[in-house]
């Protein structure tokens, strides 16, 4: 099933405040100003009131009173999933992304114009063949992303979460408008009250993606999504609105088998509940062959390699009028506590407080003893202390060691051209995060969660998989308002109880006694992913032969497009690379 069209909005670089018709944006206009909006907006009675409008008014009515009012600040006060445009006599042309990035927004200069959609593919095929980005490709299969606002086409750049593009006769400038933890700032911790503060921001979260018609979960048998669907079962109640589907997959895998606590949260809320079989999810082909065929119709290639078996749910849901599907992504992000805060406890001196962090630490993930102890006291604590000394004895040396140490294990098949791995080489510093945070290795990882550009490319994509099949597919805990209340929420709060994820944990433990919710580890899906990989590479490989067009392209070279799918040549996540990239690439050339 091919998406259909995407909204594209042209704007001259000359007079970039002068507004033209724009299929698929809601536009007003009043005097000299103008607003565009695609997507959803959150609290819009809220924000009316607040501006003195009436309630009745359409959501672009509001947009021109607020545009009125607050100028280039606008976005500011807007919450939800949109793409916002403006523009007004005497004031700069602005087009925003929501806070979060939850909706796509690409940017283009093209014949004296600045074009924006919501897909960088349709950017890239306007007035002609699209010109691939050989370095990110290449950098990708490399597991590097150096720069945040690039994409797989060369001329086509993104607009960052929370951001907005600025535009007056002399260009168009980038800038934040929404950031928990600003560079220049340190983090207003909440210190008291974090449990009360967040049954009220997740309830709230919830309540927003309740509001356009009935919802499914999509129900694993982890604490994120069980939350969610406990939450949107007492809402929806409460609301008298109609009760959440909820959708789950049964792995045939004894390490990702979640099937007695699915049924169980099920049966203990009372909701209709989907459990599907994998394999039956997939069509019987195995994961590879379906994956590959999806990538091949996306803007960018697929993340998301479990994408095909959760559209299947989220296409049969269609059928029972589910408009939105919820999910539990952001939850690892937001409630858990990055396991840097090691290395600021070093740092401090604070070993009691480092000996709690890795007992909660080790309750909470699967790995031996062993394991554990080297995670916490040497790869996120012992080295990136070492790391900032060295850098601030060494300075310029230093940093050119790391620049080399990053590219030092990428394949030698990978960029064979000479010109392209010193452009790689170039690119690397990008992918390097600074070795002395001014507030601590914590802040800085949290900070990367949300400009990193996985996480712009994962929203992105679940953006177009809802528009696939005409259904919102939202996330409760990337709500803004939330994610900035569990930003500034201390380390010590999210390990209530002395475990991850400590908010919710005691909660659905006392919700749902029977499935052992207290004592619960993060459940690893590699070893299943591993064999799907194994088992499905034979197929994909008679469609997509040598991987020609990727050798083509001088991304790889011809010797590994041959034998990429043999044994013993790379490990499946690198056999799987090849295999998607090689089918988006066919599609885009």
């Amino acid at each position: 099933m091919k998406l259909g069209a995407s909204w594209v909005l042209s704007l001259d670089e000359a007079q970039p405040w002068r507004a033209e018709p724009c299929a698929g944006l809601d536009v007003a206009h009043r005097g000299d100003s103008w607003v565009a909006l695609h997507g959803w907006l959150y609290d819009l009675p809220e924000l009316a009131s607040e501006l003195g409008t009436t309630t009745r008014s359409s959501p672009t009515a509001v947009l021109l009173d607020a545009f009125n009012r607050w100028g280039v600040e606008t976005p500011q006060h807007l919450r939800g999933t949109f793409v916002f445009a403006a523009a007004g006599a005497g004031r700069d042309t602005i087009v925003a992304r929501d806070p979060l990035g939850s909706h796509p927004l690409f940017h283009r200069r093209i014949r004296g114009r600045h074009v924006f959609s919501e897909s960088a593919a349709t950017l890239a095929r306007l007035h002609g063949r699209p010109a691939l980005n050989r370095a990110a490709l290449a950098d990708h299969l490399c597991h590097r992303w150096p720069d945040a606002e690039e994409t797989f086409f060369e001329e086509v750049r993104r607009i960052p979460c929370g951001s907005i593009a600025r535009l007056t006769a002399h260009g168009c400038r980038i800038e934040r408008f929404w950031n928990p933890a600003p560079a220049e700032g340190g983090i207003d911790w909440i210190r008291h009250g974090v449990p009360e503060r967040f049954e009220t921001a997740f309830t709230r979260a919830v309540d927003r993606t309740l509001s356009h018609g009935r919802v499914a979960v999509f129900l694993s048998g982890g604490l994120d999504s069980i939350s969610i669907a406990a939450r949107a079962a007492d809402r929806t109640r409460d609301q008298r609105q109609e009760q959440p589907l909820l959708l789950s997959l049964a792995m045939d895998d004894p390490d990702c088998d979640e099937r007695v606590t699915q049924t169980g949260v099920a049966t203990t809320l009372s909701l209709p509940h989907r459990l599907v079989e994998f394999e039956q999810a997939v069509g019987g082909s195995g994961l590879v062959a379906p994956a590959a065929e999806l990538s091949a119709e996306l803007s960018s290639p697929l993340l998301n390699t479990w994408a095909p078996a959760y559209l299947h749910l989220a296409a049969g849901a269609a059928g029972e009028g589910v408009q939105s599907v919820l999910s539990g992504t952001g939850g690892d992000e937001w409630l858990s506590v990055s396991p840097y805060l090691s290395a600021d406890l070093l740092a401090r001196g604070d070993f009691k407080g480092w000996w709690t962090f890795f007992q909660a630490f080790r309750r909470s993930y699967r790995h031996s003893q062993t394991r554990h102890l080297s995670l916490a006291a040497w790869t996120f604590g012992a080295r990136p202390l070492a790391a900032r000394a060295a850098s601030g004895i060494l300075g310029s040396p230093w940093q050119a060691r790391r620049r080399r140490r990053v590219t030092r294990n990428d394949p030698a098949w990978i960029a064979p051209d000479s010109g392209l791995r010193r452009l790689q080489l170039e690119r690397a510093s990008g992918a390097l995060e600074t070795p002395s945070p001014p507030h601590g290795f914590y802040v800085r990882e949290m900070s990367s969660g949300l400009h990193h550009p996985l996480t712009s490319w994962e929203l992105e994509e679940q953006y177009e998989f809802g528009k696939r099949l005409s259904q919102r597919f939202v996330h409760p805990y990337w709500d803004a308002d939330l994610v900035d209340m569990l930003y500034r929420a201390t380390p010590a709060a999210l390990l209530d109880g002395g475990r991850a994820k400590g908010l919710v944990r005691g909660a659905m433990m006392r919700r749902f006694p029977a499935l052992a919710l207290g004592t619960q580890r993060k459940v690893p899906g590699t070893g299943y992913f591993r064999r799907l990989v194994r088992d499905g590479l034979p197929a994909a490989a008679a469609r997509y032969g040598d991987c020609r067009v990727l050798a083509e392209l001088g991304v790889i070279d011809r010797d590994a497009s041959r034998r990429y799918a043999s044994g013993g040549f790379a490990d499946p996540m690198t056999q799987w690379n090849l295999v998607n990239l090689e089918a988006w690439v066919r599609a885009q050339t």
